[in-house]
């Protein structure tokens, strides 16, 4: 009676698919210093400068709070970086700047990464709601984030307002 409810047992567990297994988000906790570079093509001056990151980890490292903050400059004029992405260990993906900070807070909606281990890619996209400047603001950015042992980096590109012209964000740190 034991042996056909095992081989029963047995063929629903081949039968269902594997769950991903869980991100552990708890190598990459610390503090990095950063370079940021936002960059269009076709033209514009570039805002680079130094920022700084700091990766957050519960001690369970189920999730990670990526924090940036700092000032770039752009043509002599300073600008000020103040962004934080989250990344939880189910896949999903928070942010409260679609370009990381840079000219401020631009609401997100609510995307999922794809990875593991080290390197995440992931694509935001602005609500429908978000501003700047008080004119309506529509940008899709395409994100791969990797990390190494020491080292980790944030490259985008993408559009805003559905312009011809590329946006590019790169941020590369070392603890």
């Amino acid at each position: 009676m034991k042996t056909p409810f095992a081989l029963v047992a047995l063929a629903v567990l081949l039968i269902l698919p594997a769950r991903a297994a869980k991100v552990d988000f708890s190598p990459f906790a610390g503090k990095y210093g950063s370079s940021y570079l936002f960059q269009l093509s076709g033209g514009g001056v570039p805002a680079a400068g130094d920022i700084d990151v700091r990766v957050k980890v519960p001690r369970n490292g189920a999730k990670a709070t990526i924090t940036f903050k700092g000032t770039v400059t752009s043509a002599g004029t300073p600008i000020l970086v103040n962004g934080r992405l989250i990344l939880t260990g189910n896949g999903r993906v928070k942010a409260t700047s679609i370009l990381m900070g840079l000219y401020g807070l631009g609401p997100t909606r609510r995307a999922r990464f794809k990875g593991r281990r080290n390197a995440f890619n992931f694509t935001l996209v602005t609500r429908p709601d978000a501003t700047f400047s008080d004119l309506p603001f529509h940008s899709t950015m395409r994100y791969t984030l990797r990390f190494k042992r020491d080292s980790f980096s944030l490259r985008g590109t993408g559009s805003i307002n559905d312009a011809p012209v590329t946006v590019t964000v790169d941020i590369e740190g070392h603890r």
